[in-house]
């Protein structure tokens, strides 16, 4: 019963089979109530039931409903998965653990690409420059100026480092060493038990430096090793204390810089400033803390005891004396070399004045006296009488000794003004 009746409307003709003639123009949708409930399915864009999932996330970054795909994954899960992945990447022997690769990932904006080229560079650094880690008794006689060291936290949790600018003294430093002592520090401030958050806070102190304590050499070496080896590591400066002439240089300065090192970088201009950053237990009193922290080497450098304490003085004292005997040996071979040369212009002198009777002392050398009279006076000089004063007759002195080059020289000249010309005619050859 019912088949009698004609059709719906908008169904046309009946369905082939039927014995009706087949339905004529475009098909025609089924009413409300016929298909799958509303939701069921895939979503808009997707492929239909059955023919797979399409790799990478849903388009939109739409969730998917119930029975397709996996769960939704949050940032904070898909950068712990990266750093691990990072990780897996390179040796064990590399140094590599999951903070290194955060702040690497971090300074390249998650760029895994970039992130592992960065870092593939940094561990071939720390190979050639033998900074796995640094040596502490490579560089220890900058690390024992206590122009830098550790001393508590901030209010973050950060690493608090304080350098000291006026114990500072390009003059007296060397340079790789200095570069590596600033490499060791860095690897201190970054370690966990240092630091909370893995990053450090500088308090460069300025208070008592002057232009001499400047290094720019130094800033330039080790500017690139920090921004390359350890990036995401720096926190914020506090530049202590700044004033006006300070300010104006950074007000200019900053244009050329990165909006992330301008914020990095924190004039302070008095100590309650300094101690909205820093926690009174953790600042020295010079700063207006109350702490009374003093550097000593043997707690304040890691890695350092007693014994290589003496063994570097005792290295030090063996060069000092070695510094001094070479500086003994080069003062005797100039003066030696003075003596020779005073020794040439001395005879070049008398052999220039011998022909023309140039003293009573070049008798001596037996190169060339006046010719008559006492010897290197002309005959103008000779007093009337003969004799030597008007005082004829005088007995003839024994003759002098045997004189060497310049014993004869200083011994003959007082001899003459002792005794004066041998008595006798002035004609008479000397004794």
């Amino acid at each position: 019963p019912g088949y009698g009746q004609p059709p719906p409307p908008g169904y046309g003709q009946r369905s082939p089979g039927y014995g009706g003639p087949p339905p004529q123009g475009p098909p025609q949708r089924p009413p409300p109530g016929y298909g799958p409930p509303p939701g069921y399915g895939p979503p808009p864009g997707m492929p239909p039931a059955g023919r797979g999932m399409p790799p990478g996330p849903m388009p939109g970054q739409m969730a998917p409903l119930p029975g397709w795909g996996a769960p939704p994954v949050s940032p904070q899960q898909q950068q712990e998965e990266m750093c691990k992945e990072m990780t897996r990447r390179f040796p064990p022997g590399s140094n590599v653990d999951e903070a290194t690769a955060r702040r690497f990932l971090a300074a390249r904006d998650w760029d895994m690409a970039k992130a592992t080229q960065l870092l593939h560079e940094c561990v071939a650094w720390r190979r050639d420059f033998g900074a796995n880690p640094v040596d502490p008794k490579q560089c220890l006689g900058e690390l024992l100026k206590g122009k830098t060291f550790l001393h508590g936290q901030d209010r973050q949790g950060n690493a608090l480092l304080y350098h000291f600018v006026r114990k500072q003294d390009p003059n007296e430093r060397d340079l790789d060493e200095a570069a590596r002592a600033i490499v060791f520090w860095a690897e201190q401030a970054s370690k966990a038990e240092n630091s909370k958050t893995g990053k450090v806070t500088l308090v460069f102190v300025r208070s008592g430096a002057t232009s001499a304590n400047g290094d720019l050499t130094l800033a330039r070496t080790i500017a690139p090793i920090l921004s390359n080896n350890f990036p995401e590591t720096l926190d914020k400066v506090l530049v202590y204390p700044t004033g006006p002439g300070f300010r104006a240089a950074w007000m200019a300065g900053q244009l050329f810089l990165d909006a992330t090192t301008r914020r990095k970088v924190v004039p302070i201009s008095d100590q309650y400033e300094l101690l909205s950053y820093v926690e009174p237990q953790f600042l020295l009193r010079e700063f207006g803390g109350l702490s009374d922290f003093e550097f000593r080497p043997e707690s304040g450098i890691p890695g350092i005891n007693w014994w290589d304490l003496e063994s570097h003085q005792a290295k030090q004292l063996a060069a000092k004396q070695a510094e001094a005997q070479k500086l003994a040996e080069e003062q005797a071979k100039r003066a030696q070399e003075e003596q020779q040369r005073a020794m040439q212009r001395h005879m070049q002198q008398q052999q220039q004045r011998g022909p023309q009777g140039g003293g009573y002392a070049l008798g001596s050398f037996g190169g060339g006296g006046a010719p008559q009279g006492y010897p290197g006076r002309s005959p103008q000089m000779q007093p009337p009488g003969g004799g030597y004063g008007g005082y004829p007759g005088q007995q003839q002195p024994p003759p002098p000794a045997k004189r060497g080059l310049f014993g004869g020289l200083f011994r003959g000249n007082q001899q003459d003004a002792q005794l004066g010309p041998p008595p006798g005619q002035w004609g008479a050859p000397p004794p």
